[in-house]
């Protein structure tokens, strides 16, 4: 399994839960349960963003690393 395919896991996996947090939070549960919950949604919602601007301005470092070595 390649680097990319571990991320991309990692990802899908991280945003489902994101995704099961944001429900708990939203439903009604007691206030430390939901605020938690919809804390921890945040969080990794904030972490996905993160990386994909991670991985855009590796990208481009590596393209500009191929145009300036040509």
């Amino acid at each position: 399994m390649s680097k990319t395919e571990k991320k991309q896991i990692k990802s899908s996996i991280l945003m489902v839960v994101g995704m099961l947090c944001l429900l708990i939070g939203l439903n009604n549960v007691p206030n430390l349960l939901k605020y938690s919950a919809l804390v921890l949604s945040l969080t990794s919602f904030l972490y996905l963003i993160f990386c994909f601007i991670k991985d855009a301005k590796d990208q481009i470092t590596a393209v500009k690393g191929k145009i300036s070595t040509k």
